[in-house]
């Protein structure tokens, strides 16, 4: 779905990223994990085409990002950022609406897909009435979901979507995000720092340091085949041993 090749970006004189090469596979949940400034907000920028590259090139589906319609790109790529990242002077309903209505969908077919996703994350219709203030931690991620998957889209990117929530409900929604997860079989990438939050959604992971990938492969792989001194810390500093999902 995604490919990286020989990625490089810095701001300034600083590198976030350095060479990247990484392939993110369709159908399936990736997880791209490392320590503060180890260059996922980058990463995460870059598959969005939020930002270009310095150097190399990001493909979606064989395309260089760079060349194709940014338009086009964020009408198939659904996100979800940390707290959501509502429009806070819109409700519920008109956040989720927003790119649907622009495009010229008719009102009763928004209807039936804001239904249809409010009943797949198990929200309540009330809840988009109200405006992101009025909301929960929880209800404005749940919001936020429903409008990353309005368009359908091809892929869902998700940037420390449960970072900021309490340990209860971010527990409860990690249990439905799996689910919805794998009901879905879209191709979603998952930024986070918490190791345990990856091998839980995801079954393939990339641990980033100082912008660089210092090893993908699964939970097990990492725990049991650290490539390095730093993969072997970054494991045992989350106290992973043998919490699989």
């Amino acid at each position: 779905m995604f490919r990286l090749d020989s990625v490089s970006k810095s701001y300034g004189d600083e590198p976030a990223l350095d060479g990247v090469s990484l392939a993110i596979a369709p159908d399936d949940t990736t997880a791209i994990i490392g320590p503060s400034g180890s260059g996922k907000s980058t990463l995460f920028a870059l598959l969005t085409g939020l930002m270009k590259p310095d150097a190399g090139v990001v493909y979606f589906r064989d395309q260089d990002i760079s060349r194709g319609s940014i338009r086009e790109l964020r009408q198939r790529i659904g996100y979800v950022i940390q707290d959501g990242g509502l429009f806070p002077h819109l409700t519920g309903h008109a956040n989720v609406s927003l790119m649907a209505a622009h495009l010229g969908w008719p009102k009763i077919k928004i209807a039936s897909r804001v239904d249809e996703l409010l009943n797949l994350t198990q929200l309540s219709p009330e809840v988009l009435a109200r405006y992101p203030a009025e909301m929960s931690g929880g209800q404005r991620q749940r919001v936020a979901l429903v409008r990353a998957l309005m368009l359908d889209a091809d892929v869902l990117l998700l940037d420390e979507p449960l970072g900021a929530l309490d340990p209860m409900i971010r527990t409860e929604l990690q249990q439905e995000l799996a689910k919805i997860f794998r009901r879905l079989r879209k191709t979603t990438v998952l930024i986070t720092h918490d190791l345990a939050e990856a091998a839980f959604f995801a079954n393939r992971i990339a641990l980033l340091r100082h912008g660089r990938v210092v090893q993908t492969g699964s939970i097990s792989e990492l725990q049991d085949n650290p490539a390095d001194d730093f993969v072997r810390q970054f494991v045992r500093a989350q106290h992973l041993n043998g919490a699989q999902p």
